[in-house]
């Protein structure tokens, strides 16, 4: 017995601020705590490309090997979780699980110009490309999965070199990875036997952050907002609560992106 942490991280519903700044903040403290290797557990409908590539760079920035594990059965690493998955040192997924349809999509007003669909496809599909082909994974099979919205179930993602190992839970996953040998830039051969595994979920702050973030709940919120500014114009200032409520919803909703100071 070896001892060391499998610093376990919970990654769930949608790619936006709020999982980007808890994946973060997680890595930062796997890193603190000495671990040898951090699990992502990925189960995500995709969304935000922003965030997305923030959470990439936290990845490739962290030290230990990170590990990509799509789990429990039934769960998904779909558009953005595509990205994530491949930008880990280790892609693993449990058996009942499925990885693809990344192509970008637009969720603004109004539609996006063809030639700019275009180039906006194209970086997607080279960005995860890249991703895939420096840890020896299938890259034909990556940018497919942007420009043709493939998907692949776990069993097919092996077969097809895109992901490095199948396991049904994080102790099988890390019993089958001893000895694995990571390419990429943290080229090494994991020593994962013995591993203590810390499972830390997503903390309430970031649940309710990621609440907030929901374009529906934003929407609601700016409504809200605008309701209360109005009140508090039309009874001519009498109605304080109203037009500071007001006030603080829309300025939450101007500033609930990164960035905003």
């Amino acid at each position: 017995d070896k001892g060391g942490i499998a610093y376990s991280i919970e990654l769930t519903g949608t790619i936006d601020p709020a999982t980007e700044q808890w994946l973060g903040q997680a890595l930062d403290d796997a890193e603190e705590d000495g671990a040898e290797v951090a699990i992502i557990r990925i189960d995500t409908p995709g969304r935000l490309d922003s965030s997305t590539r923030e959470m990439v760079k936290d990845i490739i920035a962290a030290p230990m090997p990170v590990i990509a594990y799509v789990s429990p059965d039934g769960a998904r690493a779909a558009s953005a979780g595509l990205f994530i998955t491949e930008a880990t040192d280790v892609a693993a997924m449990a058996p009942q699980t499925n990885i693809g349809s990344a192509t970008p999509i637009s969720i603004g007003p109004g539609e996006t110009n063809e030639v700019l669909g275009r180039k906006i496809e194209n970086d997607a599909a080279a960005y995860v490309r890249a991703l895939a082909e420096e840890h020896g994974r299938n890259g034909d099979l990556a940018a497919r999965m942007v420009t043709d919205a493939v998907n692949r179930t776990a069993e097919e993602a092996e077969r097809a070199g895109f992901i490095d190992v199948i396991a049904t839970s994080e102790q099988e996953l890390l019993d089958e990875l001893d000895g694995f040998r990571v390419q990429g830039p943290k080229s090494q051969r994991l020593a994962t036997a013995g591993l203590e595994i810390e499972r830390h979920d997503m903390p309430l702050q970031f649940e309710l952050l990621q609440i907030i973030v929901n374009p529906t709940i934003a929407y609601l919120l700016l409504l809200a907002g605008l309701v209360g500014l109005a009140i508090e114009l039309f009874s001519g200032g009498s109605t304080i609560v109203a037009g500071v409520f007001g006030a603080i919803a829309v300025r939450d909703q101007h500033c609930r992106w990164p960035g905003c100071h």
